[in-house]
């Protein structure tokens, strides 16, 4: 399973991704604004659903607007 959580760091006004990957390993990365971050975000979404990903209940819509704060 793979795990990720979006959220907004209000001490550094960054958006934050943090994936905790099926083999492991972790990762965060941060952004300073809403494009960037939404940009990672597609790219990201297109290569779960590239390796056949899915949400946990089944849907092939992992991310949508989730990130928002």
């Amino acid at each position: 399973m793979t795990r990720l959580v979006t959220r907004f760091d209000p001490e550094t006004s960054e958006y934050v991704l943090d994936v905790d990957w099926s083999d492991g390993a972790s990762s965060t990365e941060r952004f300073a604004d809403t494009e960037s971050f939404k940009t990672r975000l597609l790219a990201l979404e297109q290569q779960l659903l590239g390796e056949d990903w899915k949400h946990a209940d089944g849907s092939p819509k992992l991310i949508g607007d989730r990130w928002k704060p």
